[in-house]
């Protein structure tokens, strides 16, 4: 235990970068303490902080109060100056932005405290059981940390500082800068945070797949050398990772060695190990998954309303008080926000998909040597149940449930942008048409009241979609304690396979709720366009109900 305790701390160094940078902002309302029971399995590292805690719930309050007063500042200044869809779209822009920084902090109050202690410990049980096959520790590398940290907080304070002086020509206020900055280093800082993690769950599923193969290739399970001059890996260089050696084995049965790495202690340390990942992996599913959806958010608000800013401010030069100084700054603020931002998303999206393939690597690397190799019945049984195990519910990253991390979500999230920008451009031809018998304070209405009614018929939608969730969820953490039970247990061979048989009942055929077997009523199902049934059908009833109802009063006024 005090090999793994050492493990984790040598992994903690990589993490201490980003700890210190969050408790600046108010991320971390804990202190770390030291590791002084090595005999204690369940050791808390991360304990609520009093001066933390005042500190974080003092930053809040900053924020609420300077978003309510930036918002505010936004709907009475800029409506006749900018006009009404860029007002809306920079009011939502600035929620979004508040809201999803004040929800991370909220968040680290209440709830990642716990759940922190909890991925510790399985780091720590992780190091431990890598520890038994003299799996390499890992070095204290933090330049990458340091690196990344420099450009998530340099390059949004030089945009931040351009943006300042170009909008101080229009009525900006410093509380503005302030909120809006603050907002975004607290969502960068987060997702610095969930890198670092991911990054070790990949590292070490590379190093359990590092080693099957070397069992594979009839190698031994010794994969590195302890050797002061090549050991410079770290959790984030993935190419670091040294070749193992390989033995003579030219005199004795292959069939042999084989059989003898494959033993029952060898195929338990592998299924305890891959779940271990696994649980630590969808760990950080549960503590960053909801604030990557609000970044998320976040990300596709700022994007639209930025290009829609830079359309009517530079291009259509609107309003006309703005330099061509201040025309330059935001041309060019604007893009690298654009860019800052797309850069967030592809790294949680790469980083997420590299440590999902990692996890789909295992049971192929399984696959292939109960195929490839001649070997006992019984090996082939227990390579059998071993992959049975791995199947069920596979590691995969996502938004709070609504969106997956990987790929498809950079080309969807692009896509949304270009369809949302071309929808701001024809909203505001509509307002400012002249011929239309609506004043602009009743299109207004007629707009307020659409998203009304979308919202509401939304949120039956969210509440059913939430409660089948909360079902199936529930039905998919009993499979777990089984399978926790029969792996960090050790049973007579008759209560393993009732055990086996019971978690193959429970994996076929799970619980999954749907709309006639037509739609999953799962989170994608509010994303992925087919909540048109309940959003846009009432978006268009209400906007002919609030047209019908403007059209009557203008008749009513001019009777």
């Amino acid at each position: 235990m005090q090999v793994a305790m050492d493990e984790a701390g040598d992994i903690y160094s990589c993490i201490k970068p980003v700890y210190y940078i969050s408790k600046i902002i108010g991320l971390a309302p804990y202190k770390i303490l030291s590791l002084v029971k090595p005999q204690d399995s369940s050791v808390i590292f991360f304990k609520s902080s009093w001066t933390g805690a005042v500190y974080t719930c003092t930053l809040m309050i900053a924020l609420v109060l300077c978003g309510i007063l930036s918002i505010r500042k936004k709907y009475n200044d800029q409506l006749y100056t900018i006009g009404s869809i860029l007002q809306f779209s920079e009011i939502f822009q600035a929620f979004i932005s508040y809201l999803s920084a004040i929800i991370a902090l909220a968040m680290n109050i209440s709830l990642n405290i716990p759940r922190l202690n909890l991925t510790m410990q399985k780091i720590i049980k992780v190091e431990g059981l890598l520890t038994k096959y003299k799996v390499l520790t890992i070095n204290s590398n933090v330049k990458y940390v340091y690196l990344h940290l420099f450009i998530v907080l340099i390059l949004p304070t030089i945009i931040n500082c351009t943006d300042t002086i170009a909008f101080l020509n229009i009525n900006s206020k410093y509380y503005d800068s302030f909120v809006f900055i603050t907002s975004n280093y607290i969502n960068f800082i987060v997702i610095s945070q969930y890198i670092v993690l991911v990054s070790y769950v990949t590292q070490r599923l590379r190093v359990l797949n590092c080693l099957l193969k070397s069992v594979s290739e009839l190698t031994v399970t010794r994969l590195f050398e302890r050797n002061p001059q090549t050991n410079k890996q770290n959790v984030f260089d993935s190419d670091s990772i040294e070749r193992f050696h390989e033995s003579n084995l030219t005199n004795v049965s292959n069939r042999k060695i084989l059989e003898d790495n494959l033993n029952v202690n060898f195929i338990r340390f592998v299924s305890l190990t891959y779940y271990e990942l696994k649980s630590l992996g969808l760990s950080l599913n549960d503590i960053y998954g909801f604030q990557i959806l609000m970044f998320i958010a976040f990300t596709f608000v700022t994007i639209t309303e930025s290009l829609y800013l830079l359309i009517e401010l530079v291009i259509k030069d609107k309003p006309s008080t703005l330099t061509s100084f201040d025309k330059i700054l935001i041309g060019y603020a604007v893009p690298t926000w654009v860019i800052v931002f797309l850069l967030n998303i592809i790294m949680i999206v790469v980083y997420s998909r590299k440590s999902k393939r990692e996890s789909e690597n295992t049971p192929d690397i399984v696959q292939e040597i109960l195929l490839n190799h001649d070997m006992s019945p019984e090996v082939c049984e227990n390579l059998r149940h071993l992959l049975s195990q791995m199947s069920y519910r596979p590691l995969v990253y996502n938004a709070a449930g609504f969106l997956n991390l990987d790929f498809p979500l950079i080309i969807s999230l692009i896509g949304a942008i270009v369809t949302y920008f071309i929808f701001l451009l024809q909203f505001e031809m509509a307002i400012t048409d002249k011929s239309s018998i609506l004043t602009n304070s009743e299109k207004q209405l007629m707009i307020y009241s659409a998203l009304i009614w979308t919202i509401v018929y939304v949120l039956k939608i969210i509440i059913l979609v939430v409660y089948a969730r909360i079902s199936k969820r529930e039905s998919e953490n009993t499979l777990d304690i089984a399978q926790d039970i029969l792996l960090n247990n050790d049973w007579s061979p008759e209560v393993s396979e009732k055990l086996r048989n019971f978690c193959s009942q429970m994996s076929y055929r799970p619980l999954v709720f749907s709309a006639a077997g037509l739609l999953n009523l799962d989170h994608p199902l509010i994303i992925n366009g087919k909540v048109y049934i309940g959003g846009l059908q009432p978006m268009a009833r209400g906007t002919l109900l609030a047209r019908w109802l403007m059209e009557n009063i203008k008749s009513f006024q001019e009777k």
